[in-house]
């Protein structure tokens, strides 16, 4: 019986000796904390620099309102109902709405009136072509408002040419 208790015994003791090798083996082992590294001094970024969107140039700036004057000035003009005007160099580009008109017939002297007021408006202006067709006048009016919105007056050239030789193929523009 001795044997038993002797043998139970050991085999207590080893079951123990598992249990805590067990127990201490499934415990993180502690480290030790990392030591802070110094870091490099922090440099201030510098600050972001926002360009200003693109504003149009004085020059179509200036050209816009020289239009804008010179078609108000006609479209003020008794025989005239409405004026849209394109200026491309010293030539102005002149759509007119006449009053009681629907075919767009222009007479000489309602011609030589805008041709007068237009000059008289603008200094600038050496030659002027009046139209008084509403499908003219209608591309000239979307013409004068894209100019106006920022679209390049030198995306329009060779429809202002087309149009220019259209009303009248003696004159030329720069």
């Amino acid at each position: 019986m001795k044997k038993d208790i002797r043998h139970g015994s050991i085999a207590l003791l080893i079951c123990l000796l598992i249990l805590a090798f067990a127990v201490i083996g499934c415990t993180p082992t502690r480290r030790p904390a990392p030591t802070p590294q110094p870091q490099a001094p922090r440099t201030a970024t510098p600050p972001r620099t926002v360009t200003p969107p693109a504003t149009p140039d004085t020059d179509a700036n200036d050209m816009i309102a020289r239009s804008q004057r010179i078609a108000g000035k006609v479209a003020a003009m008794s025989e005239v109902e409405k004026a849209a005007v394109v200026i491309t160099g010293n030539t102005a580009l002149v759509g007119v709405t006449i009053e009681g008109t629907t075919e767009g017939k222009l007479s000489d002297q309602v011609k030589k009136n805008i041709e007068t007021t237009v000059k008289a408006s603008d200094k600038a202006i050496d030659n002027v072509v009046v139209t008084a067709d509403p499908d003219l006048f209608d591309r000239i009016r979307i013409m004068m408002s894209d100019i106006a919105k920022g679209k390049p007056l030198s995306g329009f050239a060779k429809e202002i040419n087309e149009m220019i030789n259209r009303i009248t193929p003696k004159v030329n523009t720069q």
